[in-house]
């Protein structure tokens, strides 16, 4: 039986895009599915909207499932969006808990909204995606000791910063039991973890992400994403090109953000809960 069978399965419907109905059927038929995270990681302006919310919690409600809320940074000027956004959330009755990857939101959500469950987003997973084929140590080393070298650094790449005791106290005292995290292409060791609830993203993984969106307007060289209103984000994803066979995984680009294909043949030992984006491009 296969791993996932025995963990916890949720269903990511971004609100930035329009998931076919065939689509959300399609994967309830295919897994037990725990619950839906609705929402958007990466831009602002993909906010969904009141109505949006409704919909998907009525969606939501039919099938016996609770919803959490995902959020992504937020700037100085967006605080009060997102709270009008988190007040219309919570007063739904599917509503059960807010992914947030911006630790402002986070002390909004235990001031003022102490029902809803915080789970810390994979923005906030630091952690180095080390995406190409090889791993190359800097400086000048004898051949026999470089290996043993880039074989440490591996290892220390699969290490996860909340493993670290003092960042365990601060996630104790904010009352923080899950986070969400990629499954990185050089492996991940959560090894001490077992107290907390890790939650893994499919089929793609965070690599980067910029205020400079190249899609917002054609012949502007470094535009923001402030005042963006075109949304050609929406129109779906582009594969970018391995000229010079170095990646390990393909990388995909979606507006303002870069992610990758999370290898298929991953090891997840720790992982209780599975995060299956719908409607992703996997690329082989």
């Amino acid at each position: 039986m296969s791993s996932h069978n025995l963990q916890e399965n949720y269903l990511y419907l971004p609100s930035s895009r329009k998931v076919q109905a065939a689509d959300l059927k399609r994967a309830l038929c295919a897994m037990k599915v725990d619950g839906l995270y609705f929402g958007e990681e990466f831009c602002e302006h993909l906010l969904p909207s009141n109505d949006d919310l409704l919909k998907v919690s009525d969606k939501a409600g039919l099938q016996g499932l609770k919803i959490y809320l995902m959020t992504g940074t937020v700037a100085v000027l967006e605080v009060a969006k997102y709270r009008e956004l988190l007040e219309h959330f919570a007063a739904l009755p599917t509503a059960v808990g807010v992914v947030f990857n911006d630790w402002g939101i986070l002390q909004v959500l235990r001031r003022d909204f102490p029902s809803l469950e915080p789970v810390m987003g994979r923005l906030l997973f630091k952690n180095k995606r080390y995406v190409y084929r090889d791993i190359h140590p800097d400086g000048d080393f004898l051949p026999g000791v470089r290996a043993t070298i880039a074989q440490t650094q591996v290892k220390a790449m699969r290490q996860v910063s909340f493993g670290i005791s003092e960042y365990r106290s601060f996630l104790d005292a904010w009352g923080i039991r899950k986070v969400d995290v990629d499954i990185l292409p050089q492996g991940i060791n959560l090894e001490g973890c077992e107290d907390l609830s890790v939650g893994a993203h499919l089929p793609l993984g965070y690599l980067t992400s910029t205020r400079t969106c190249p899609l917002w307007k054609e012949g502007q060289r470094y535009p923001t994403i402030h005042g963006c209103r075109t949304k050609k984000c929406l129109s779906g994803s582009k594969l970018l090109p391995d000229e010079h066979n170095e990646f390990s995984v393909p990388l995909v680009e979606r507006g303002n953000v870069v992610l990758y294909q999370v290898p298929k043949q991953h090891k997840a030992e720790g992982i209780r809960r599975w995060i299956h984006e719908i409607g992703a491009e996997v690329f082989s």
